[in-house]
């Protein structure tokens, strides 16, 4: 099959799950963009999506949870969705994420809706392996000193992937970050929450590589990334991170803007713009590792995981503006 036909059948399919989860949840859709991000989290695990099985799910996680949950909530939608992409049998991954959750209000979190988050994080990475949360918890507390203004309730996803990807020198990250921050100001990128976390990305990429070299690639990236007015705003900062893992950015690029295409058929992809080109990287870097039969890397499923923790921690739905 070519190509261009394969991204066609997958963006169809994303689609598809989009309409079924505004089909079956009408009341809970005062926000297009949760179901939106919700959708794209089967298309990056390349999973089919059982309505049935997914309604079941959420509605076991809600009776689970007391009165008084923020579970009890559309935020159980996200949550039950993650579940689905991850386990075989997810409604028997819900006692170990719950069991997660238990073990981080006993460190430095307080319970609620940033805490399920984190959980879900770790979860992701370290299932019913419970030996990492002291780990967890330490650096968590190591960059809470280090950047306070990153270890805001809305960035909790972030500290697994961290946890996951540098095991060793905390110091040498510190440099690292400091490095790629520097000179992302010096390419005029704005300061903030989002630049922190564009520097933890590209840090992880400068632990085995040579800065010079990293940041010629990202300057390609730039260039290709701008080439059809595509516009570089914090809320692509991410984006732009993970093309950083690949060598193929360009091809990733390109296909992007064919889903991009696609999606922005649909009027409520061309109300929601930055949302749309969101997911079409995100898709379009999952087609491209399974062309090249490769995994994932973890940066893309964190990557796509905060986006949907963030629509978690909205008040309403996705009503805030998702940053990463």
């Amino acid at each position: 099959m070519e190509t261009q036909d394969q991204l066609t059948d997958i963006t169809k399919q994303y689609l598809h799950t989009y309409e079924a989860l505004k089909k079956k949840y009408p009341w809970h859709h005062s926000d297009a963009r949760m179901f939106m991000l919700m959708a794209s989290m089967y298309s990056l695990h390349q999973k089919s999506f059982d309505i049935e099985q997914f309604d079941y799910l959420q509605q076991t996680i809600k009776k689970k949870n007391s009165w008084f949950s923020p579970l009890r909530s559309h935020q159980r939608f996200p949550i039950a969705g993650m579940l689905d992409c991850l386990a075989e049998n997810p409604e028997d991954s819900w006692s170990g994420f719950k069991q997660v959750y238990s073990q981080l209000v006993k460190g430095p979190w307080g319970r609620g809706t940033s805490t399920y988050a984190a959980a879900l994080s770790y979860y992701t990475f370290f299932r019913d392996d419970f030996s990492a949360v002291p780990a967890f918890t330490a650096w968590y507390e190591f960059l809470q000193g280090s950047f306070p203004d990153l270890t805001s309730t809305d960035y909790y996803p972030l500290h697994a992937l961290y946890i996951y990807q540098f095991p060793g020198n905390k110091e040498q990250m510190i440099e690292h970050m400091n490095n790629a921050h520097h000179q992302l100001l010096q390419r005029d990128f704005k300061k903030g929450t989002q630049i922190q976390y564009l520097s933890f990305l590209a840090a992880l990429n400068l632990e085995s590589m040579n800065e010079n070299a990293y940041f010629e690639r990202f300057d390609e990236i730039l260039r290709h990334w701008e080439s059809e007015q595509w516009h570089v705003r914090p809320f692509y900062y991410s984006l732009l991170g993970v093309l950083g893992f690949t060598a193929s950015f360009s091809s990733v690029i390109d296909d992007a803007r064919s889903i991009h295409f696609l999606l922005a058929e649909q009027s409520e992809f061309r109300r929601f713009q930055h949302f749309a080109v969101h997911i079409s990287i995100q898709i379009a870097v999952a087609h491209n590792a399974s062309a090249q039969g490769a995994s994932l890397s973890s940066s893309v499923v964190d990557t796509q995981r905060a986006v949907a923790l963030q629509a978690l921690n909205s008040s309403t739905s996705a009503s805030a503006a998702i940053t990463l």
